[in-house]
């Protein structure tokens, strides 16, 4: 892969984080990334006790 096949491979993924993160705060959640795994965090921005995914079981601080 050459060089800037590279860099627009990053630039779109990163345009596709920050669509996904807009996405997520429009529909009300923290949507914080799981960094253990697959997931985001589905409470209401800033609550208090870490992050959790209700859909997949999962907590993290």
């Amino acid at each position: 892969m050459s060089k800037s096949t590279q860099s627009r491979t990053a630039a779109a993924s990163a345009a596709q984080e920050e669509a996904s993160q807009a996405a997520g705060r429009a529909a009300g959640y923290c949507w914080a990334r799981n960094p253990d795994g697959p997931g985001r965090c589905t409470w209401p921005p800033h609550t208090s006790g870490g992050h959790k995914d209700r859909y997949a079981k999962t907590e993290w601080t």
